[in-house]
Parts: C-alpha cells; structure tokens; sequence
C-alpha cells in the first residue's frame, strides 16, 4: 500500500461569508503510481490547514482536526491519471460539510491532501 502526500495548495479569498453558508470548491489533478498514470479507485484523504499543516480547520472525516492525516478516506474513480473531487459535497461517503466562514480568516487556506492506490 503506498501513500502519497500530495503538494499543498492555497486559497485566498476576498469576499465575506455568513457563518452558515456551506459551499464546495473542485480540486482536480493527476495521479501518477510509480510514473505511470493510475486506474482505478483511488482513496484520499482531504483537509484545509494553515500554511505549515499544524492547524487543521477542516477535515473530510471531520473528526481530525489537530493537523494530522484524517483516519478515514474519500473512494474516487480516476481514469489515465485524472481525478476530479468536488471538496465539501456531502453525497460523497466520508466527506464533512465545509462551511464558508472558514474562509474568513485573517491567513490563508491549504489543502493538504493524501493518496493511496490500495
């Protein structure tokens, strides 16, 4: 079983949320296994930190949130390599609700993401 942490990104946002509106944002890439692009089902594990990854705001378990590797994972089917994850959607099993206000602070937002090919 291999894992991989995935590049942090960051978010900056200008406008003003309320506190009770929930939203989802896509996070889309491609996922390569040893330099060849993967198929299959592929497992992440998804949260929304500061810039060093020592404080977790969000999690997709939504249970860890102490800036560690969320315990349970978000099952996506991807194709030569891509993958294609709307953050926040809570149809999708295992995903917490993301609420805008967590946009609001005075930083900046990164999700910080992990992979693993089963």
């Amino acid at each position: 079983m291999r894992r991989i942490a995935i590049l942090v990104i960051a978010f900056t946002c200008m406008v003003g949320f309320t506190a009770a509106q929930q939203i989802q944002f896509n996070y889309n890439g491609r996922a390569n296994v040893l330099g060849t692009p993967f198929n299959g089902e592929g497992q992440f594990k998804l949260a929304l930190t500061n810039y060093d990854g020592t404080i977790t705001y969000w999690a997709n378990d939504e249970v860890t949130l102490d800036g560690n590797e969320p315990t349970t994972a978000v099952t996506f089917t991807i194709t030569d390599g891509f993958f294609s994850i709307d953050v926040g959607d809570t149809n999708i099993a295992g995903m917490a609700e993301l609420n805008a206000a967590l946009f609001n602070n005075e930083g900046d937002v990164y999700l910080r993401a992990w992979f693993n090919d089963g």
